[in-house]
C-alpha cells in the first residue's frame, strides 16, 4: 500500500515482517514481528495503517506511519482490508467468516454480514460505498459504511476489485474468467475482455485509467 503522493509505502510478508519505505520505495526497513501478514491499507497521508494476519491471526494498527504496531480484534482468517482516505472507516473481510467494520481508526471492530468465503474488499474515499466479493460467489455492495449488504452480479471466481474514489466506477476480475465493469456504484455489471487468468486490477481515482494483470500472461490497460 502507498500514500496518495507515493512517498510512503508499506509491504507485508506472509510468514515474515512488515516493511516500510519513506523515500518512494528506494530503501526499506523491517517492522513488527513475523506473522502470516496478508493485507495492508493506509490513509492517504500514510500515517494510519492497518494490516491483517491470515490463519488465525489479528488485525494490527499503526498511527505513526508504520513504525509501531498494536494488535486489535479477535483471531480470524483475515484476508483483505480497506480504509477511507482519512483512515477513520475501515472494513476487513474474513475467509470463511464475516465482514468486520471499524469507525474509530481500527481500534474497535463490529461483525457484519454472514459467514462466507470473503476474499477482497474495496471502498470509496469517504468509506460510504463498499464492495466485497465471495470467491465462487457473488459481489456484495454496501452504501451505509458497511452496515448492510446486498448481493449483486452472478456467481464467479472473483479475484480482485478496484473502484474510483467516489465509488461509482468499479471493476472486478475473475480467475479464470472475464473482466466485469460497473458504472452505477456496483448495482449492475457488464462482462468485458476475454476469459483469462485475471489476478489483479487497479485504477486511477477517477476510474478512467485501469490496469489488470494475468497470471502467467500480460498486463492489460
Amino acid at each position: 500500500a502507498m500514500s496518495s503522493d507515493g512517498r510512503i509505502q508499506t509491504a507485508v510478508v506472509y510468514s515474515g515482517n512488515i516493511w516500510t519505505s519513506y523515500d518512494y520505495g528506494v530503501t526499506w526497513t523491517s517492522r513488527a514481528t513475523s506473522q502470516n501478514w496478508y493485507g495492508i491499507a493506509m490513509s492517504s497521508d500514510g500515517r494510519i495503517q492497518t494490516a491483517v494476519v491470515y490463519n488465525n491471526g489479528n488485525i494490527w494498527t499503526s498511527y505513526d506511519y508504520g513504525v509501531t504496531w498494536t494488535s486489535r480484534a479477535t483471531s480470524q482468517n483475515w484476508y483483505s482490508i480497506a480504509m477511507s482516505s482519512d483512515g477513520r472507516i475501515q472494513t476487513a473481510v474474513v475467509y470463511s467468516g464475516n465482514i468486520w467494520t471499524s469507525y474509530d481508526y481500527g481500534v474497535t471492530w463490529t461483525s457484519r454480514a454472514t459467514s462466507r468465503n470473503w476474499l477482497i474488499i474495496a471502498m470509496s474515499s469517504d468509506g460510504r460505498i463498499q464492495s466485497a466479493f465471495v470467491y465462487g460467489g457473488n459481489i456484495w455492495t454496501s452504501y451505509d459504511y458497511g452496515v448492510t449488504w446486498t448481493s449483486r452480479a452472478t456467481s464467479q471466481n472473483w479475484y480482485s476489485i478496484a473502484m474510483s474514489s467516489d465509488g461509482r466506477i468499479q471493476t472486478a476480475v475473475v480467475y479464470p474468467g472475464n473482466i466485469w465493469t460497473s458504472y452505477d456504484y456496483g448495482v449492475t455489471w457488464t462482462s468485458r475482455a476475454t476469459s483469462r487468468d485475471w489476478q489483479g486490477i487497479a485504477m486511477s481515482s477517477d476510474g478512467r485509467i485501469q490496469t489488470a494483470v494475468v497470471y502467467s500472461g500480460n498486463i492489460w490497460t
